[in-house]
C-alpha cells in the first residue's frame, strides 16, 4: 500500500456450540429432597422449597426434560482481526515494525457453559422460550488483544 505499509484483516464467523449435545437438558427431581434453587424467579417457584413433597404418592424420582437434545445452541460469534506492518530499509539493513489487533470488535460471546442444575443455578433460563438462554458461562471469547512486533535484519 502507500508508503510501504502492508495491511491485513481477517473476519471469522462461527455458529454457536451445541448445548447439551447428548440427552438434552434434564432435571431429576427426587421426591422429598430436591429443592428449588435459592435464586428461583420462575412464577410458581418458592425459593429453597421442596419440589415434590413426600406427602404426595407416586414415583420416588421423576426426570423433567427442560430442553431437547440439539435444540439449543450458543449464539453465533464473530471475530475481526486487523494488522498493519511497515518495512524500513537503510544501508543494506532492514527493520520491520508490526501492530496486530485481535478481536477488534471486542465481542464477548459465551463459548461454553455449565448446564448442571443444582441449588445454586436458577431454572429461569432453562424454562425460557429464548433458545440462547442457558446455564452458567464457563468460558468467553478472549478480549481485545494488541500485539506489537519488530524484526531486524542485518
Amino acid at each position: 500500500m502507500w508508503y510501504g505499509f502492508d495491511v491485513s484483516a481477517s473476519f471469522q464467523s462461527y455458529a454457536g456450540a451445541l448445548k447439551a449435545a447428548t440427552g438434552g437438558l434434564a432435571w431429576t427431581i427426587n421426591r422429598g429432597t430436591t429443592r428449588y434453587p435459592i435464586d428461583c424467579a420462575v412464577p410458581g417457584c418458592t425459593p429453597n422449597a421442596i419440589v415434590l413433597p413426600s406427602r404426595f404418592s407416586g414415583d420416588p424420582a421423576i426426570t423433567v426434560q427442560l430442553a431437547a437434545p440439539g435444540a439449543r445452541y450458543e449464539p453465533r460469534w464473530n471475530q475481526l482481526d486487523l494488522g498493519i506492518r511497515r518495512t524500513f530499509r537503510f544501508s543494506g539493513r532492514q527493520a520491520q515494525l508490526q501492530v496486530d489487533l485481535f478481536n477488534a470488535l471486542n465481542a464477548n460471546p459465551v463459548l461454553t457453559e455449565n448446564t448442571t442444575l443444582g441449588s445454586a443455578a436458577t431454572l429461569a433460563p432453562f424454562l425460557s422460550n429464548d433458545p440462547n438462554a442457558g446455564g452458567l458461562p464457563t468460558s468467553f471469547l478472549q478480549p481485545r488483544i494488541i500485539r506489537l512486533g519488530a524484526q531486524f535484519r542485518f
